[in-house]
C-alpha cells in the first residue's frame, strides 16, 4: 500500500509538496516493483505447470503456428501423382511443335532422372546445370535434380558465351543438360573443366552424338523409377540457385 502520511513533502519551486511526490521518493516503488515480481513469478509457474515440457523446449519468444509442414518437392510431387496423375501438360518445342504428356508421365520421367543422376558419381548438393528452353525436360529436370539430393543451376542462354563459361566454372557445375538447338552456344562456350556428363535433350535415346555427349532419353531410359527413393530433404537444403 501507499504511505498515507498527512505531512506532504515541499520541492523547490512549489509551495507545498504533494503526498505522491513524497511516496515517491520514500519507498513505495521499491515495494509495488517486488510486488509485480511476485505477480510475473507466478504466471510463469502457471505457465509452466499448463505446459509442462514443452514450455521447457519452447523458446520464450513468440513462434508462428501457422502452415509447421515442411514445404519441400517430395510434398508437390507426391500431391500431383496422387490427385492429378490424368491432367495433362502441353509443350511447344524450340522447333514450334506440340508435345503431351500427363502428369502420371511426367512424374515417372522426374523420378527416372532422378535415379539416373543418383547413380552417376555426383555427391549431395552438386550443381546440375540446365541450358534449355521452357520444355518438358526442363520441368523434369526442375523436379528430378533436387529429389537427387544435387541443385538445379539453371544457365541463361541469351549470356554472352564467355559469361557462361564462367558462370558454370564458378558454381562447380558437375553435369549439364543442353537442348539440341543449343548445341552450337555449347560449343562457342568451349571445354568445361567442371563438367563430367553432357545431355543432350531433344533426340531419339539411339542418336549419334559428338563424343562426350550422352541423349537424355538414353539417360532415362536405363533408370527403373521403381528404385526411386524420396530423399530426407530439410526445406532449407537448396533445390535450385
Amino acid at each position: 500500500m501507499l504511505n498515507t502520511s498527512t505531512t506532504p513533502a515541499t520541492t523547490p519551486g512549489s509551495e507545498s509538496g504533494s503526498v505522491i511526490d513524497q511516496n515517491v521518493r520514500t519507498g513505495p516503488a521499491p515495494r509495488i516493483a517486488l510486488a509485480s515480481s511476485t505477480a510475473a513469478a507466478r504466471f510463469l509457474h502457471m505457465l509452466k505447470s499448463r505446459y509442462d515440457d514443452r514450455f521447457e523446449e519452447r523458446s520464450t519468444a513468440m513462434q508462428g503456428l501457422m502452415m509447421d509442414f515442411p514445404l519441400t518437392l517430395t510434398h508437390l510431387l507426391r500431391r500431383a501423382e496422387t490427385l492429378f496423375p490424368r491432367r495433362e501438360i502441353v509443350d511447344r518445342r524450340p522447333e514450334r511443335t506440340f508435345f503431351r504428356y500427363t502428369y502420371a508421365e511426367f512424374i515417372d520421367r522426374a523420378k527416372r532422372l532422378a535415379v539416373a543422376l543418383r547413380d552417376l558419381d555426383l555427391a549431395r548438393g552438386d550443381r546440375v546445370a540446365t541450358l534449355m528452353w521452357n520444355q518438358h525436360e526442363h520441368l523434369e529436370a526442375y523436379f528430378g535434380i533436387p529429389l537427387a539430393g544435387a541443385v538445379l543451376h539453371t544457365l541463361n542462354l541469351r549470356l554472352p558465351p564467355e559469361d557462361l563459361r564462367f558462370i558454370i566454372e564458378h558454381a562447380d557445375d558437375r553435369a549439364l543438360i543442353v537442348d539440341q538447338t543449343l548445341l552450337p552456344l555449347l560449343e562457342k562456350i568451349g571445354p568445361l573443366p567442371t563438367v563430367r556428363h553432357v545431355f543432350v535433350a531433344g533426340v531419339p535415346a539411339d542418336a549419334s552424338l559428338p563424343e562426350g555427349l550422352r541423349p537424355y532419353e538414353a539417360l532415362l531410359a536405363g533408370a527403373d523409377p521403381a528404385r526411386f527413393v524420396e530423399p530426407e530433404l530439410d526445406e532449407r537444403d537448396a533445390a535450385a540457385m
